[in-house]
């Protein structure tokens, strides 16, 4: 084997060992809304709190110009919802931060880290996280 050959197997070797140590779940960018057109987090999403499969319903109402900004409800409780590129980020009635992230135009992926106080010691999870997969519910469906 002469020496090109070497360098082009070498090459080819640590390419694919730097393909095989770099693999991580890829995030959607969220939309940027059409002139005109809502904000990809207008509107109701429905989900089941896991891992007690509560279902929760989020609607959002409205988005700010800047888009940092929305307004809407957790269940019956009005949130005020700050977004960050593809993220959004609440709390709840009992002060449990959530943040839910943009996965598709129709679904939502997050987490709830419950703070203590009611229910959370009746479903012995202390300060863990809950997941949450939410999904847009169509408007006449």
């Amino acid at each position: 084997m002469n020496r090109r050959s070497t360098l082009l197997i070498a090459a080819s070797m640590m390419g694919l060992a730097a393909c095989q140590q770099d693999v991580r779940p890829v995030t959607q960018a969220a939309p940027s809304p059409a002139q005109g057109g809502p904000h990809w987090l207008v509107g109701t999403w429905r989900g089941p709190l896991m891992p007690m499969g509560t279902p929760v319903v989020l609607q959002v109402t409205s988005v700010n110009d800047a888009g940092t900004r929305a307004t809407g409800r957790w269940g019956a409780t009005e949130v005020d919802i700050r977004l960050s590129g593809s993220t959004a980020r609440f709390f709840t009635s009992q002060n449990n931060p959530v943040e839910l992230n943009y996965a598709g135009p129709s679904t939502l992926q997050g987490i709830v880290t419950p703070r203590g106080g009611a229910g959370v010691s009746a479903h012995g999870r202390g300060n863990s996280q809950w997941t949450i997969t939410m999904i847009r519910e169509i408007a006449g469906a």
